[in-house]
């Protein structure tokens, strides 16, 4: 009897016995040669620095080696993977905090998905359901990464008259495995039972930590690579099967029209707040209307974020079954997708009066590209909703297509370095700026603060001055290079030494 979870079987989900993680394609020499060089790529990339020539390095690796391969047949997975090796190029040139690990996570994000989809699916096709099914499959053949790895050697031991040596290679395995635990500990109580026993198998050996250092990270690596090539070699796979269950006309329609409701009432709030007539309110708050306008950016972030997930999972699960239903569910989302829309304008423009007050920072900037984003993804959503191409499943890859972009434009645009030309033409105009905050930005924005500081006040420019002066460590490693860092070393060295011969 098979357990039910949400209308799934666990045979479904798991796909025991008829959705076997078998391997259209089993390993081979070239395999396990990729996946140890995606292993040594790895070790040199971590430890010279993910924002660094060697980061860039590892993440080419492993794109050209899925590819080179010989497990990509789909066009979709070239395009992941090619996306990859975009994003890859901006580890030697940015060293934000923010942008690194975006782009790390987008690497990875896209290796895997290259590898999800190297024997069979289309992006356009790409539905939640169908990802969902081969993320567990990614877990399973993770797992079996080391299995896959030394595959080739077992085959060959075990091929014609090798038979019999990998038999005894087995045995003698077995056999230490039972003997070493049983030894250590008998050693362990001879050793604290007779100090002259002891004392003979005091052999000081040193392994130098780098190297355990390095061997570690190259095996990592290498399963990391190996469960990547596994899951590009494993058979095509199908989607998590339909539940069957759907959401009432009635049940949608109610949770569709609360949340209209509410954005309208929202709406109403604004033009009234807007217009003056919330005076006595904010008063009674303690609160000047520049103040209310400035609170609550992320939180009506979270409400437009959470509303277009919701109105997703509702076209997934609700009951139209006749043109009445469908209209009114279409209308009804059409509406909901509007206000949202207008929550986030409202969001936006409380955002720009504060850095209008404030002036901008990094977490502003991307939080604003965040709602640009998610402006975009929501006009998506409302193409969707109204039936544009409803055969296919283009919405996901749709909205990250947009993220991949929104990432590829903030790579190329520097934000830090905006953040420090709009701060510094502040204070040249005498408004509000936080010299502090400037000095505590990344290499990427130290030569464009370097470019202003001679027109700051004297106040704000020895603040600015000790935070990009301060002591810092430096690694001279060929493969540790990354172009802001080098950057912002020539522009530090002109500030700091002429700091140091002013009187």
């Amino acid at each position: 009897m098979r357990s039910q979870v949400a209308g799934w079987s666990v045979t479904d989900i798991v796909g025991w016995p008829d959705w076997r993680v078998a391997l259209a394609e089993p390993a081979d020499r070239r395999a396990a040669i990729i996946a140890l060089a995606g292993g040594v790529a790895f070790d040199v990339g971590v430890r010279s620095g993910v924002a660094s020539v060697g980061g860039c390095l590892a993440a080419l690796v492993a794109a050209v080696g899925l590819q080179a391969s010989g497990r990509v047949h789909t066009a979709a997975s070239r395009t992941c993977l090619a996306a990859a090796a975009v994003i890859s190029l901006f580890l030697p040139l940015r060293m934000s905090p923010w942008l690194v690990p975006a782009d790390v996570l987008a690497i990875a994000g896209l290796l895997l998905l290259g590898a999800m989809l190297a024997r069979d699916g289309r992006l356009t096709d790409l539905s939640l359901a169908l990802l969902a099914s081969r993320a567990v499959l990614a877990v399973i053949h993770a797992a079996r990464a080391a299995g896959f790895l030394v595959d080739p050697a077992r085959r060959w031991l075990a091929r014609g008259d090798r038979e019999e040596r990998f038999e005894n290679l087995a045995k003698v395995g077995r056999g230490a495995a039972l003997a070493v635990p049983l030894v250590a500990v008998l050693v362990a109580l001879f050793v604290s039972a007779d100090a002259v026993f002891a004392s003979m198998l005091r052999v000081h050996i040193s392994v130098p930590g780098n190297a355990v250092a390095h061997l570690m990270l190259t095996v990592i690596g290498a399963l990391g690579m190996a469960g990547v090539l596994r899951l590009a070699s494993a058979s095509p796979s199908r989607p998590l099967p339909p539940t069957g269950w759907k959401l009432g006309v009635t049940e949608w329609t109610i949770v569709l029209g609360s949340v209209a409701a509410l954005f309208a009432a929202f709406a109403t709030v604004q033009v009234v707040a807007a217009a003056g007539g919330a005076h006595r309110v904010l008063e009674t708050r303690g609160l000047t209307y520049a103040a209310y306008a400035r609170t609550g950016y992320f939180q009506l972030l979270a409400v437009a974020v959470l509303t277009a997930v919701v109105l997703g999972l509702l076209s997934a699960v609700a009951d139209r079954s006749t043109r009445r239903d469908r209209r009114r569910f279409t209308v009804l989302t059409a509406v909901s997708v509007a206000l949202t829309f207008l929550v986030l304008l409202v969001a936006l423009r409380r955002l720009s009066l504060y850095e209008d007050a404030y002036g901008w920072t990094l977490l502003r900037l991307v939080a604003k590209a965040g709602a640009v984003w998610i402006g975009l993804a929501l006009v998506l959503l409302a193409m969707r909703l109204a039936g544009l191409a409803r055969d296919r499943a283009w919405f996901t890859p749709a909205a990250g297509a947009l993220a991949f972009v929104i990432l590829v434009v903030l790579n190329a645009c520097n934000p830090e370095a905006l953040v420090v030309r709009h701060d510094l033409g502040r204070a040249g105009g005498g408004r509000r700026y936080d010299p502090a905050y400037l000095a505590t930005l990344s290499d990427d924005a130290v030569p464009a603060s370097v470019g202003g500081v001679a027109d700051l006040p004297e106040k704000d420019r020895r603040i600015v001055v000790r935070g990009l002066c301060r002591p810092r460590l430096e690694n001279h490693a060929p493969l540790s290079w990354n172009r802001a860092t080098s950057r912002a070393d020539h522009a530090r060295a002109r500030l700091c030494s002429a700091s140091t011969q002013a009187p």
